[in-house]
């Protein structure tokens, strides 16, 4: 994975404290560890608790499993430093499990680390992955935290998943707010047909009809599809459709996929049309640098932009401390959206250091006090009723020039702004 680009530019915010959680006797309360002499005595957790990693090594997903791996395992020596410095007689010890990339496999790894006695895990990254486990998890007592799936259908109260990412109703929400920024009044959709895909057309369909568009049509291939000839030929009839009562400069085209983006932008160049509307991803496809590095989807891209929206993560000296520290184990930052799984780390840390359990319905009465008293690198966490990320801001990133470059932002207190060349 070595040349892929991070999005460089953060919307600033104010600068926050170094965010590593102490825990006092009375829950967590601070910004800064507390010295060696406020640490409670410690009377259930000991030794090494194992903690279950859902991670994409290989598979569709695998081009952000070198980063997910990295970022996790840093969390997890930070914790541990922690730990050891607050005198604690116990250390957190990341059990990483192959997803594949692929919802069967995934339920498969959680049963296997069930039975090896891991009740909390840490991933997984993909929406499809985690519906999979989620009924498992729930009947066996087992906490799943997850950095990055998004699916309204896996937002239920009171159940044993958390996700610090907001639902797909509210951020493609904010692609819709984009789409209409850029001029568009017609939207076509191709996306991957799992929970995830099907909750981001839904969404989709709501937000950009809320604000005046039309969705005028979709394709949705199975995530399994190798050659996307037959995808593409469709989308290309579509849009030869809607360009019929429409503008060209007003249609536009949403991909929502993951590894597969390339392959579908590649067989795209060949049409000639494809090339004349806009184009828009999802956070998965932002700073793939497969995609601006590859001779044929390079060129498509730059001309059509690639509008895609991601998780802004706020300027802060934790953010810059991961950061420097990711590249230089990997050579290159993370994506702003994997940031918070080096968040989802700590929290499961610290929720077990305040219950003194693993056992789920010790762990989910603990979560949202430690989540009230916790930093982030991702800024100040607060949970819906879902267990998932209540609001956010994010960034706008397309490609020009054969860059990745920050195109448009999005704050709870300013709306959408559509950037200009600069990022400004």
């Amino acid at each position: 994975m070595e040349g892929r680009i991070l999005q460089i530019g953060i919307i600033a915010a104010a600068v926050i404290s170094v965010v590593v959680v102490a825990y006092f006797a009375l829950g967590i309360g601070s910004s800064v560890p507390a010295d060696e002499g406020s640490a409670p005595e410690i009377r259930e957790l000991s030794g090494q608790i194992p903690v279950g990693l859902l991670a994409p090594i290989t598979g569709t997903l695998s081009d952000i499993g070198e980063g997910y791996l990295a970022i996790t395992k840093l969390a997890e020596a930070d914790v541990n430093e922690y730990l050891e410095t607050q005198g604690h007689p116990w250390a957190i010890n990341l059990i990483i499990e192959d997803t594949k990339s692929q919802p069967d496999i995934t339920l498969e790894r959680t049963m296997d680390l069930y039975e090896r006695g891991t009740r909390v895990i840490v991933g997984p990254v993909a929406s499809a992955n985690v519906n999979a486990i989620k009924n498992y998890a729930d009947a066996n007592g087992m906490l799943v935290v997850s950095c990055c799936s998004s699916a309204s259908a896996v937002a239920v109260p009171d159940d044993n998943v958390y996700r610090l990412t907001t639902v797909d109703t509210h951020y493609i929400g904010i692609q819709a707010e984009a789409a209409r920024g850029h001029g568009m009044d017609t939207l076509i959709h191709v996306y991957r047909g799992d929970v995830w895909g099907d909750g981001i057309t839904a969404a989709l369909q709501d937000g950009f009809s809320e604000r005046g568009g039309t969705v005028s049509n979709w394709i949705r291939y199975n995530p399994d599809t190798a050659n996307f000839t037959e995808v593409v030929r469709h989308l290309d009839g579509m849009v030869q459709e809607a360009v019929k009562t429409n503008e060209r400069d007003r249609v536009g085209v949403v991909l929502s996929g993951y590894g597969e983006n390339i392959e579908i932008i590649r067989e795209a160049a060949s049409y000639e049309i494809l090339d004349d509307v806009t184009w828009f991803g999802t956070t998965t496809v932002i700073g793939d640098s497969r995609i601006t590095d590859d001779p044929v989807a390079g060129p498509f891209a730059d001309s059509v932009g690639l509008y895609s929206i991601a998780l802004s993560v706020p300027d802060s000296p934790k953010y810059r401390q991961v950061e420097a520290a990711m590249t230089e184990r990997l050579g290159y930052p993370p994506e702003s959206f994997l940031y918070a799984a080096y968040d989802v780390v700590w929290i499961v840390a610290l929720t077990m250091l305040d219950a003194q359990s693993t056992d789920a319905d010790d762990l989910k009465a603990s979560i949202e006090d430690v989540v009230e008293g916790y930093q982030g690198v991702i800024g100040e966490i607060r949970f819906d009723d879902a267990g998932d990320l209540a609001d956010a801001d994010y960034e706008v990133w397309s490609i020009s020039e054969g860059q990745w470059r920050l195109s448009g932002q999005y704050t709870q207190s300013g709306g959408y702004v559509v950037l200009d060349d600069s990022g400004t």
